[in-house]
């Protein structure tokens, strides 16, 4: 059953934006002299801006593109769980690493879930 509208969806994509842009700040400002850090952190700046063009033109891309929202949505997965993933490099997993690695790819299998149900709805 499809819970959500394209504007609640909208508004998820704008608020998973906000706070990823957020997030990702410090991995450019202080990258503790690892590229990898800001190589991370411009990745994920840029998704960021990716949802909210998504958030933007949402109903548009569910009729016509869903591969380019589900695109977007995994690559944000991934990215998550790489980001996660670097404070192993340095020998230590801080609970919120922990916690990333469970709510991001959650967050994306429900949006992931929900898109492919409002796009159906959509183009039916």
């Amino acid at each position: 059953m499809c819970r959500e509208t394209v504007d609640s969806l909208a508004g998820y994509f704008a608020i998973l934006s906000f706070l990823s842009g957020f997030i990702s700040i410090p991995f450019l400002v202080d990258p503790q002299g690892k590229i990898l850090f800001m190589v991370l952190g411009g990745v994920s700046i840029g998704l960021a801006l990716a949802f909210l063009y998504l958030s933007a033109c949402l109903k548009k891309l569910l009729i016509e593109s869903f591969q380019t929202v589900r695109a977007v949505i995994m690559l944000r997965v991934f990215l998550g769980i790489a980001i996660s993933l670097v404070p192993v490099l340095s020998g230590s997993l801080p609970l919120v690493s922990i916690l990333r690695l469970i709510i991001t790819p959650w967050i994306g299998w429900y949006l992931l879930k929900q898109a492919q149900m409002v796009s159906l709805k959509l183009r039916s």
